[in-house]
This record gives C-alpha cells, sequence and structure tokens, in this order.
C-alpha cells in the first residue's frame, strides 16, 4: 500500500492535486491542510462573478466537506502546518495533531504583493485574496 499524502494547502492546488491523486488511482491516505476555516474554493470568482452579484461563495466551492470525505480526503479546515520534520516524516499543525507523510506537497499558494501607498491613501487599500475579504467588500 501507497504511504500517506500530506497536503499543505487547500486552495486550488491543493485540493486538485487531492482530487487527482484519487482519480489516477491512488489509495493511500490523503490529508489536505487548509488554512480558511471553509472548504476549498476558486480565487478567481472572487474578484468578478461574487462581487457584482452573479456568483454566490456556495457557487464557488471546488469541492464540499461531504465531498471531499467521500474520496477520502481527510480534509482539516482552520489548520496550519507550524513545522515539518524531514527526517521524521512528519507535518505538525495549528491543531497539535501530527501527520505523517511518505510524500508531502507544499502547495501554499502567494501572498499578494502591498502597495507602498502614502500614509493618506493606504486605509483606502483593501486586498481581496479571501473569501472573507470579498464579503466585505459586498457588504
Amino acid at each position: 500500500m501507497p504511504g500517506p499524502i500530506v497536503i499543505v494547502g487547500a486552495g486550488q492546488a491543493g485540493v486538485r492535486a487531492a482530487l487527482a491523486l484519487r482519480d489516477a488511482g491512488f489509495d493511500g491516505p490523503v490529508t489536505l491542510l487548509g488554512a480558511e476555516p471553509v472548504p476549498p474554493y476558486e480565487r478567481p470568482p472572487l474578484s468578478k462573478g461574487l462581487l457584482t452579484g452573479e456568483r454566490d461563495p456556495e457557487n464557488c466551492t471546488i469541492a464540499s466537506t461531504e465531498a471531499l470525505a467521500e474520496r477520502r480526503v481527510a480534509f482539516h479546515p482552520a489548520t496550519t502546518a507550524v513545522a515539518i520534520d524531514r527526517d521524521r516524516r512528519l507535518v505538525r499543525s495549528s491543531d497539535g495533531g501530527g501527520h505523517s507523510f511518505a510524500r508531502l506537497l507544499l502547495a501554499t499558494g502567494r501572498r499578494p504583493r502591498r502597495l507602498d501607498l502614502p500614509p493618506d491613501l493606504a486605509p483606502l487599500a483593501h486586498e481581496l485574496r479571501h473569501l472573507e475579504d470579498a464579503r466585505a467588500f459586498s457588504r
């Protein structure tokens, strides 16, 4: 039996990798750690359909928690990797857990580049990176 795979990052790359592993016939344990408290979602609609009201957050989801469970992907929302012990092949997570791996995929994505704005303009700039950012814009 193949060893466990841990995927750090439940964005598009991480969740699609987990699903692709299952589609390719991988039968071993798959663990998906995601920093956000919601199921994985597509980011492009945040700056398009969600802000215009053409889509709602539920229509942006890539895979629901239930769909991941059906595919035997152990999804840990609101959980980040706090340490990786390569020698012991172990990821320690923010929830106090330890996740053993034979293979590790780091799919943590990118951070937005912050603009260097004058102090009077800085409060007017807002990031649109996460679902909560989009919700704040639409309130």
